[in-house]
């Protein structure tokens, strides 16, 4: 074993192989830019493709070609590094700069779910309808695919009802294709209720108009169903999505348990400092959510999967890690 003539080849149970190495993988120049990211989705059904960032796009490979990806040009922030996580089915992306995004093998649509820009009108379309005589207000949330459902719209769309009545809703606005929203839904306040509560659900995101014949609902709306923030570290652990926050340095986000599109207003913890002592990464070690700082690590002990649980520890290390 000491001849140079076996310096390529490994010895396993009495046989000789040749020693593994390295090859070219594509066959075509992806471009003149480096790449920013480098990661392989596995989808529900098995399949698996490896997915390449580089000059502000995402490209998929096939076969020994990577070609890019339908709705992912020019993204991203060219040379910014691009984070990627699976969740299910989907990769979450984020690269600090913009807004995140989720892949899932054929859509390329935004990772939280945002609310619509409220423009509709409204007016008393025939008089001997469900809904009472007092003032009424509408707003609407969005849903995705997976029937995650965004915060409602800001602002409120108001009318005195004098009359029963029904009442016509029109120019209702659709989502742009980015956001990946499969359906709507409207909620409206009075007159029998004193709160924003379900009226319908609009399936589809298309449909612009909608007449109100409901006397009152029962499901009321949500309240602190928040997106992600900015990111450029995430990772998958015990049913959430973790990252880390372009704008506040020493936040960790973290998603509703089961559901990795909501990241309520509350939940975060701190670590580090603003200054100096930044996210950088995360790692898991046994149970606990391993957090690295570009001067310290810290454990965010995870005693069940309820956050009230949690407690982060500053781990005995004099150093830190400066990227991901």
């Amino acid at each position: 074993n000491e001849s140079p003539d076996c310096l390529n080849v490994v010895f396993t149970n009495g046989a000789v192989a040749t020693r593994g190495g390295t090859s070219k993988l594509n066959t075509t120049a992806v471009g003149s830019f480096v790449f920013d990211g480098l990661y392989t989705r596995r989808g529900d059904d098995s399949a698996e493709t490896m997915i390449a960032f580089a000059g502000g796009s995402a490209w998929g490979l096939a076969g020994t070609t990577f070609t890019t990806i339908g709705s992912a040009q020019s993204v991203f922030t060219t040379a910014n590094r691009v984070a990627a996580a699976q969740y299910r089915n989907n990769l979450f992306i984020g690269n600090g700069g913009v807004i995140p995004y989720k892949w899932n093998g054929s859509d390329f649509t935004r990772h939280g779910v945002y609310p619509l820009t409220n423009t509709v009108s409204i007016m008393c379309a025939a008089a001997g309808g469900n809904i009472q005589s007092g003032t009424v207000m509408y707003k609407f949330t969005t849903r995705n695919s997976y029937t995650a459902e965004s915060d409602l719209t800001t602002a409120a769309v108001t009318l005195v009802v004098t009359t029963s009545a029904q009442i016509s809703i029109t120019s209702i606005p659709v989502a742009p294709q980015s956001h990946g929203i499969n359906s709507r839904r409207i909620y409206r306040y009075g007159p029998s209720n004193a709160t924003y509560v379900l009226i319908d659900t609009i399936a589809d995101n298309t449909t612009t108009s909608y007449t109100d014949n409901t006397y009152a609902g029962t499901t009321t709306a949500p309240t602190d169903n928040g997106v992600p923030p900015k990111y450029n570290a995430c990772l998958y652990h015990a049913n959430r999505l973790f990252v880390n926050d372009s704008t506040n340095l020493n936040y960790v986000w973290y998603s509703d348990l089961g559901e990795p599109f909501t990241f309520q207003s509350t939940s975060f913890f701190k670590v580090g400092d603003q200054a100096s002592d930044l996210v950088k990464g995360f790692a898991v070690y046994d149970t606990a959510l391993v957090v690295f700082c570009e001067n310290s690590i810290w454990l965010n002990l995870m005693g069940s999967t309820s956050a009230s649980d949690w407690e982060q520890v500053r781990v005995r290390a004099p150093f830190g890690s400066k990227s991901p």
